[in-house]
């Protein structure tokens, strides 16, 4: 339910009129025996705001590529709408942006090697001009970082490229774009123990909207798997991040030159059942 545009208004008096809507289609294909292709147009239709709606159209296609122990793919995404009332002179706004990652897998009896590349297009350097190219993100990606973007053991809010985005009606947008690439090499030592290690480095595609500075930081990540069966689990992490001018100039509030070594030390019990 969306919150009431007037006070007094009941809930069961709510006609959809304020509502957020996501809808559309998918297509899948298999073009050979070792790559499938997927498709899809996504559409947003969002009037909870008054006079500032959202009308956004996304197609988006994946190729993925299997080949013995060797995997792959590449996904790419187009955003094209209007943003009503969002320029600074309270006109509409042309919406245009894109997406792009790409990855790669190598899986062996005792090692596994994952790499993966993120990319989300930049605003030019003058918010509310009449365009709009910060690519509406939802925080979701297929990076192995935990700080970078989003711990998939525990999402704990804070990962830096949702920290750098501004939020709007459920999306995160950096004006300045973002750029995070990442190695993952995991070692099965036994049925029930599985050390990872991540090195991932993050950079922003335009250095104007972050104080003329393009990188953001390097991570590294040590991650203890115990795995007691499919339905215990246990991990144990230590991360830490270097930072950079341009992760510096986006997320601090005070001193936005401060580039403090960051790090972490997580515990994790997961119960399936």
């Amino acid at each position: 339910m969306p919150d009431q545009v007037y006070d007094g208004i009941s809930n069961t008096e709510n006609n959809f009129k304020r509502d957020i809507w996501v809808f559309g289609g998918m297509f899948e294909a298999q073009l050979v025996s070792w790559l499938q292709l997927q498709a899809a147009v996504t559409a947003l239709y969002d009037t909870h705001l008054v006079g500032q709606s959202r009308k956004i159209a996304c197609p988006s296609a994946r190729l993925q590529a299997g080949w013995g122990p060797w995997s792959g793919y590449l996904d790419a995404a187009l955003q094209a709408g209007v943003l009503e009332g969002q320029a600074l002179d309270g006109s509409s706004e042309t919406h245009l942006a894109w997406a792009l990652q790409s990855g790669a897998r190598w899986h062996g009896r005792r090692f596994d090697f994952g790499a993966n590349v993120l990319l989300l297009s930049p605003d030019d350097r003058y918010d509310g001009n009449g365009q709009s190219h910060a690519f509406f993100y939802s925080g979701k990606s297929r990076s192995a970082t935990l700080l970078l973007t989003e711990d998939e053991i525990r999402d704990w809010y804070d990962n830096l490229d949702e920290r750098m985005s501004m939020f709007k009606g459920g999306f995160f947008q950096n004006r300045a774009g973002l750029m995070v690439s990442d190695v993952r090499a995991t070692y099965y030592a036994h049925r029930y123990f599985n050390p990872s290690l991540v090195v991932g480095i993050s950079s922003v595609l335009n250095p104007h909207n972050a104080l003329e500075s393009s990188f953001v930081g390097v991570e590294t990540d040590a991650v203890l798997e115990f795995r007691a069966s499919s339905h215990l689990m246990a991990h144990l992490v230590g991360s830490v991040l270097v930072p950079g001018a341009a992760g510096a100039a986006l997320i601090n509030r005070i001193n936005r030159s401060a580039t403090d070594l960051q790090y972490q030390i997580e515990a994790s019990l997961l119960v399936r059942y």
